[in-house]
C-alpha cells in the first residue's frame, strides 16, 4: 500500500468514527432529553412598534386643477411643445 492510500484510509476511518459518534450524541440527546421545546412564545419587553420611526402622516389631497393642458414643457431637456389632447 502506499503512503497516500494510507493517509486515505485513516481520514476515511477517522470522518466515519466522527459520524457514528455525533449520530450517538445526537441519540441520546434526543430519547433521553426531558426537553419539551422552547416553552412559550410570549414576548417580552416593549414591541417592535416601540422602537420604530413613527411615520408622517398625510394632509388633504388638493382638489386638482381642471384647466385643460395647453403646452407640454421640459426645461432640462429643451423641450416645450403645444398638447395634443386624444379624440374622443
Amino acid at each position: 500500500m502506499g503512503r497516500w492510500n494510507r493517509l486515505a484510509i485513516a481520514l476515511l476511518v477517522v470522518g466515519l468514527g466522527s459520524l457514528a459518534a455525533a449520530g450517538l450524541f445526537v441519540a441520546l440527546g434526543v430519547f433521553d432529553s426531558d426537553y419539551k421545546g422552547p416553552g412559550t412564545a410570549d414576548p417580552f419587553g416593549p414591541s417592535v412598534s416601540y422602537y420604530q420611526t413613527p411615520q408622517p402622516t398625510l394632509g388633504p389631497t388638493p382638489v386638482p386643477n381642471t384647466a385643460p393642458l395647453a403646452r407640454f414643457a421640459i426645461p432640462k431637456f429643451g423641450v416645450e411643445a403645444p398638447a395634443e389632447t386624444p379624440m374622443h
